[in-house]
């Protein structure tokens, strides 16, 4: 099955990072460096890490704004116009629903994908395989984390080495 070919190789991709991390190289590998953060601090992440529903918007060609910029001929996506609505009123508009929104590793994930969540395209069975694989990533660094912690003490990296993203860029986080 690909999931475990997928696994293996964030596996192998997650002992790298952290050998780097030893020689004091702290590589932007997106999904590690916000995950990572989250399991250092403790401090959750409420929503979506992509910024998809929340602050992180796609202004189509006609003025429409929608929430995904992968889903823009689904209708929860469109949440606005750019003549006629208020930036303010669209921020924190739309947000993950269940399974995600009652996930014990929603504060660490943010939910994923609000694409995926909102549409099931795949099924159940899948959406939960696919989840699987975030767990799989959340589980293998969180091996490294007394060793960050180490490295951090040490001076050897530094906290805001795991400040992510230092722009909203909407890049997808999750793998």
């Amino acid at each position: 099955m690909w999931l475990n070919e997928y696994n293996k190789g964030i596996t192998k991709l997650v002992c790298y990072f952290g050998d780097e991390l030893k020689r004091g190289k702290v590589h932007g590998i997106v999904p590690f460096i916000p995950i990572l953060k989250t399991l250092l601090t403790g401090v959750p992440t409420p929503h979506i890490r992509c910024g998809s529903g929340r602050d992180s918007f796609a202004i189509m060609s006609d003025g429409r704004i929608d929430v995904c910029p992968i889903a823009p001929e689904l209708s929860f996506s469109k949440v606005g116009n750019i003549i006629t609505s208020n930036p303010h009123d669209l921020k924190y508009i739309l947000s993950v629903g269940e399974p995600c929104s009652i996930c014990d590793i929603k504060w660490i994930c943010g939910g994923r994908c609000l694409f995926v969540n909102k549409t099931m395209f795949w099924g159940r069975p899948l959406f939960d395989r696919v989840c699987k694989s975030t767990r799989h990533m959340i589980y293998e660094l969180n091996y490294l984390i007394n060793e960050i912690k180490k490295l951090l003490e040490d001076g050897i990296i530094h906290i805001y080495d795991f400040n992510y993203p230092k722009i909203n860029n909407g890049c997808k986080i999750i793998p």
